[in-house]
């Protein structure tokens, strides 16, 4: 997981990206025959290599590292948690490749991840089930199954095997076993899709009524958390103290206010509260919508691709890389369905994968099968999105910050360079 301290929020990072412009001659490359000034159709599109952070610490659900504790006023009020709930702000559902937007979720039965709509204790069902509303009723198989697997209102999700934004929630209603197999009677209140299927995952989801977060009263600013020269967080602040409260202790209990959304709640705070928690309540979730709704805007005038930091290779297809080109309809499509699932790992390799899009630009990435270079005057980019700082833990002597013709390490390129491209040091390899 991410040690770094300074965890940083997931929007900014977004908006404030790292930005590499490669100067590269890896192969016999054109050279456009106007200048771009006086054509109003520009050819040499730009090149963007969108980088996604898929580190362990993308799954926390608070930002920064310090406000980890469940039992404190901060963790559930967006004044000390990054990506706490707010209740000032729309939490509407990501976009798809095309436009369209993810359905609204139900507040009685919420998946953990609202782009698999799969909760906990996954089993299978080849009942076949219409899409839709009111008292359905299936066999479930698998899962270590027994006479207790299943109680009455237990939250249920039934998600289509062949495509995750079909599916259906509800609360059990009756549940009973035989000889290998439940029989489940559901009553379904919500549902996205249309159609009739035979194969289901069937898992429990997430029952939101009675949950509870906090809105703040106090002068202090939103999250102002400080810290001295050594990265360690400063606990003597006003804001520290009242952030780390302990619920029902001073100085929290004098600034803090429980607000408890339950059934009975207002039908708009309810599906935003089941919104933000499938959609937006932990760094991966807000980071994948925000990424989501940034690149909708984009069309065939950019040329874009996708990688995770995790990833070593450039091999189109695997481990949620994209090769960059046109981001048209299939593109786009492609780069959408890698930045939605892309699953986490367990270190924070940013320079290896800053060095790895560089070599890519210049064709010179080990295995790279495609050049995403058509011009001397093409621009490109690398827009790393991250919340935090690097480690080493997963660079290796085939994957570092090397340079573009060798495992070489890049080096301190600046460490002689006055403020503000100095940085504190002089000899960092």
């Amino acid at each position: 997981m991410n040690a770094a301290r300074h965890t940083k929020r997931l929007l900014a990072a977004l908006m404030a990206s790292a930005i590499t412009v490669v100067d590269v001659h890896a192969a016999v490359t054109d050279i456009y025959s106007q200048p771009l000034a006086t054509t109003s159709t520009v050819v040499a599109k730009p090149n963007l290599m969108f980088i996604l952070d898929n580190s362990g610490s993308m799954g926390n659900d608070y930002m920064p590292d310090e406000m980890n504790n469940s039992g404190k006023y901060g963790y559930r009020s967006a004044q000390c948690n990054g990506v706490a709930f707010d209740p000032a702000l729309s939490y509407a559902p990501p976009v798809k490749y095309d436009g369209t937007s993810y359905p609204d979720v139900n507040f009685n039965a919420v998946p953990p991840d609202g782009y698999t709509n799969i909760g906990s204790s996954s089993r299978s069902s080849s009942t076949s089930l219409t899409v839709g509303t009111g008292s359905k009723v299936l066999t479930v198989s698998g899962g270590s199954l027994g006479s207790t697997s299943y109680a009455v209102n237990n939250a249920i999700l039934i998600t289509s095997q062949s495509n995750p934004l079909v599916w259906m929630s509800g609360l059990v209603s009756a549940y009973s076993y035989s000889s290998g197999t439940g029989t489940l009677t559901i009553d379904v209140t919500a549902s996205s899709g249309s159609g009739t299927s035979g194969s289901w995952t069937v898992s429990f989801g997430t029952d939101l009524n009675n949950s509870t977060y906090y809105t703040y009263t106090g002068s202090q600013t939103r999250m102002n958390w400080t810290y001295d020269s050594s990265g360690n967080v400063q606990t003597g602040t006003t804001f520290y103290g009242e952030c780390q409260s302990n619920v029902g202790s001073t100085p929290g209990s004098s600034v803090f206010t429980a607000v408890t959304l339950s059934n009975a709640s207002a039908t708009a705070d309810k599906q935003n509260y089941a919104n933000w928690y499938a959609y937006y309540r932990t760094r991966r979730l807000m980071m994948r919508t925000a990424s989501g709704r940034a690149f909708t805007a984009l069309n065939n005038n950019f040329r874009v691709g996708f990688t995770v930091i995790s990833d070593t290779g450039v091999s189109a297809g695997t481990n949620w890389f994209v090769d960059v080109g046109d981001f048209d309809a299939s593109k786009k499509q492609a780069f959408y369905t890698s930045l939605y699932s892309a699953t986490g790992n367990s270190s924070t390799p940013l320079r290896a994968s800053l060095a790895k899009v560089g070599r890519y630009f210049a064709n010179k990435a080990p295995n790279q099968q495609s050049d995403p270079m058509q011009y001397s005057c093409q621009r490109n980019y690398a827009i790393l999105s991250t919340d935090g700082y690097w480690n080493t833990g997963t660079e290796t002597s085939s994957y570092g910050p090397f340079r573009l013709s060798s495992n070489t390490n890049v080096g301190q390129q600046d460490g002689t360079e006055v403020k503000p491209m100095w940085d504190g040091a002089a000899a960092v390899s």
